[in-house]
């Protein structure tokens, strides 16, 4: 699906709410870097494309996902309704950073995207939060063939000194979206071993 498709994110929403019958939890998890540079060298249709991804992407697939949360919640939401969207951003979203000025500005978007929508949506018994991941070692990052020398540089340069894995992200992601988590809503939560501290 393209996430800067209203028409296909009505259409993962639908899919979902046929197979399961209900939504619950909505997980934005997209991002692309687009090119590097500085206000100067920004190619606007690059820029465009990446902030409708990046963006766009998590607007649309909420404005059909928070309908059918609403849907299916309890009359009584005083002890959590089970309904939660968590807004993947970015460490770079809260430092900024070199070389591209896109990627950080996009994920500086969805940072405050989540805390009007935990704003806008808390009353409705709909948790909105944000998880900021620091430099992690990924597939993506094995495939592109990172140096050992740089992973180690890269492990250093936080406070715990070890190295993050997907699977850090993804216990975060799992507590902010049970009920556990109920009397949050609007946090951004770095998991970043330190690295904003």
């Amino acid at each position: 699906a393209d996430v800067a498709s209203a028409k296909d994110c009505e259409a993962v929403v639908q899919a979902a709410v046929q197979k399961w019958g209900r939504v619950d939890i909505l997980v934005n998890n997209v991002g692309i870097g687009g090119p590097d540079g500085t206000a100067i060298d920004v190619d606007v249709e690059e820029w465009r494309k990446a902030m409708d991804v990046n963006v766009l992407g998590m607007v649309l697939m909420s404005k059909y996902a928070i309908p059918e949360m609403l849907r299916t919640r309890p009359n009584d939401i005083s002890q959590g309704t089970g309904k939660a969207i968590v807004n993947m951003s970015s460490v770079a979203g809260l430092v900024g950073g070199v070389p591209s000025l896109l990627y950080p500005t996009s994920k500086g978007a969805i940072i405050s995207m989540t805390r009007a929508m935990a704003t806008q949506h808390g009353a409705e018994g709909i948790r909105v939060n944000c998880v900021a991941p620091g430099t992690l070692f990924t597939p993506m990052v094995v495939g592109e063939g990172m140096p050992e020398d740089v992973r180690s540089v890269r492990k250093l340069a936080t406070p715990l000194g070890i190295e993050g894995y997907g699977w850090d992200v993804g216990n975060a992601v799992v507590f902010l979206t049970t009920d556990e988590s109920r009397w949050i809503t609007g946090v951004v939560l770095p998991v970043d071993a330190g690295r904003t501290a």
